[in-house]
């Protein structure tokens, strides 16, 4: 792109010159020769001069919560198993219970270790 502008300069101000000392009034201001100088020294001026970018970061948005904040998360619902002490077992495994039920918060087994075989 650059050399096609520059192409142009010289073939505008090619013309001018090929006139020579004859005619009007020679190589001076009086020949038609210092407006395409001109022009063509001011394309050229701005074809190689740097190029000013400006490149800007993207906007980080961080939540503005309170210090002492934590979202609000439901808790989730207790559950019981019944146990029967007079059976010393637990409820489907025993239907009745003479001596009356106990409600004990369900706790799962703990988890097998990793690569262990799981428990049947």
């Amino acid at each position: 792109m650059k050399k096609v502008f520059l192409l142009i300069a010289i073939l505008a101000t090619s013309a001018a010159y090929a006139d020579g000392g004859r005619g009007h009034g020679g190589w001076g201001w009086r020949g038609n020769w210092i407006f395409p100088a001109l022009i063509g020294g001011a394309i050229m001026y701005d074809l190689t001069r740097p190029q000013t970018v400006y490149v800007q970061p993207a906007p980080v948005y961080v939540p503005n919560y309170p210090p002492n904040y934590a979202p609000a998360v439901a808790a989730a619902p207790v559950q019981h198993w019944y146990f029967c002490a007079a059976a010393n077992n637990y409820y489907p495994y025993v239907s009745s219970c003479p001596s009356g039920w106990q409600a004990v918060p369900a706790t799962p087994p703990p988890a097998a270790p990793y690569g262990a075989p799981p428990r049947n």
